[in-house]
């Protein structure tokens, strides 16, 4: 990691500290967005996964589990990011889990969480089943909208061109 890294990491994560009193999760400051999405890997969502991540291990190194279950109590998960909770409070690191709860068995954990009320496998599942079964339509109307636009510059640069003959 280079040093400009590095240092915002650390005023990232004193910033944070000073308002939150920790570093809040991801989806905490930026609901709605699905933990595969691009935004964790560009710009202010590359940022704060990387600050999060540094916070997390320093934190997972000196808490027990009852401090890391309390953390989440107090940002609890969306159902869409359940898994990814459970992958950061339970799994160990011999395990090998897809990040995906539709594609493998966290039905033991799901258990632990729904018995802790930080949500239920169901919920979890449900809203990727909703979220990926919904991208084909968010897809579409992203296509229109462009297609939309390329329209309206195409009739702008038309009308301009008009006015200048």
């Amino acid at each position: 990691m280079d040093s400009w890294m590095k240092e915002t990491i650390e005023r990232e994560t004193a910033e944070m500290t000073a308002e939150y009193g920790d570093v809040p999760p991801p989806y905490f400051l930026y609901p709605g967005v699905h933990p595969f999405s691009i935004c964790w890997r560009m710009g202010c969502g590359e940022t704060h996964w990387m600050v999060f991540g540094d916070w997390w291990e320093r934190q997972e190194a000196v808490w027990n589990e009852e401090q890391r279950i309390e953390f989440f109590r107090k940002y609890p998960p969306p159902p869409l990011w359940l898994a990814w909770t459970v992958r950061l409070l339970w799994l160990q690191e011999d395990e090998d889990l897809d990040p995906d709860p539709l594609e493998s068995d966290y039905s033991a954990y799901f258990a632990k969480a729904e018995a802790l009320g930080l949500g239920t496998g169901e919920e979890c599942k449900h809203a990727w089943r909703t979220f990926n079964d919904d991208a084909p339509e968010r897809v579409k109307r992203q296509e229109e909208k462009e297609e939309e636009l390329k329209k309206l510059e195409k009739e702008e640069k038309e009308a301009g061109e008009a006015k200048e003959e």
